[in-house]
């Protein structure tokens, strides 16, 4: 596989990933990590979760139903590979409606480690920094997803 490749599929796992949190799909979260992997949050969250691909997943299930609605959106991604293992980095934005406030804005960076494994490229380490968080009211409206027919 080419450089290109490998970083093209590399920014599908970061995609996979944001996905599989604004559709609070936990058993997705399993695809994306490699065996003892970990994702450690910065605060306001300030959370670490390590262990199996399936560990991840239950503890981010967790962290996820925290919220009343989280929309996560990757604002731009920069990759490394250096054979099978890779670094990314990646700017990201939050919206949220927590349960004990009216909103939730954050904008952070993404550090990743990557590892390329059988079944492709997963995430060995991923840390989560806050560069920016603002809990006041949100003034719109969330709205589900729509779903495919």
């Amino acid at each position: 596989m080419s450089t290109l490749e490998d970083e093209n599929e590399i920014r599908k796992l970061i995609q996979k990933f944001t996905d599989c949190t604004n559709q609070r799909d936990t058993d997705a979260f399993v695809t994306v990590y490699a065996d003892n992997a970990s994702w450690q949050l910065d605060p306001p969250n300030g959370v670490a979760f390590s262990g199996t691909p399936a560990e991840i997943a239950a503890q981010a299930g967790e962290a996820l139903s925290y919220f009343k609605a989280l929309y996560q959106i990757v604002n731009s991604t920069t990759v490394t590979v250096t054979g099978d293992t890779a670094t990314a980095r990646s700017y990201i934005t939050e919206v949220g409606l927590p349960p004990d406030q009216e909103g939730y804005f954050n904008y952070g960076l993404s550090l990743d480690s990557l590892v390329r494994t059988a079944k492709g490229w997963r995430f060995l380490r991923r840390e989560y920094h806050t560069l920016y968080v603002d809990n006041s009211a949100l003034a719109g409206t969330f709205k589900p997803f729509p779903v495919f027919k």
